[in-house]
């Protein structure tokens, strides 16, 4: 049997009903993974701005995807939430391998940013 894409949408609407941690679960598996990949395309570690660190800080528990040149707020706004946002994230910096958007900083680093920057 073969299903139009109403129908599709119509059981996966019913089925998260039914069983919203099937439907947690998988969104957070979903939103890690993507989140994992924009980490790895940012060299997986943080820049190290204000040096804070002796050796390279890779722990993805305290990284964070940090806005150059600030506009994270902005972005926010737009009503696009994070799991619309990273795929968009990851296809920025795909088309753009020189792109000087986005960076990884650890959280102190990324708190510093802001209050020095007074974002």
């Amino acid at each position: 049997m073969t299903w139009t894409k109403e129908q599709q949408k119509e059981y996966m609407k019913n089925r998260n009903k039914e069983h919203p941690e099937l439907h947690r679960n998988y969104a957070h598996a979903w939103r890690a993974a993507r989140r994992l990949e924009i980490i790895n395309l940012l060299g997986g570690q943080c820049i190290n701005p204000y040096g804070l660190h002796d050796k390279p800080f890779t722990d993805i528990r305290c990284l964070q995807i940090d806005h150059i040149n600030g506009g994270g707020t902005r972005e926010r706004r737009t009503g696009i939430f994070t799991s619309n946002k990273y795929p968009q994230i990851i296809k920025f910096i795909k088309e753009n391998p020189h792109q000087t958007k986005y960076q990884l900083l650890c959280a102190n680093c990324n708190w510093i940013k802001r209050d020095k920057n007074m974002e």
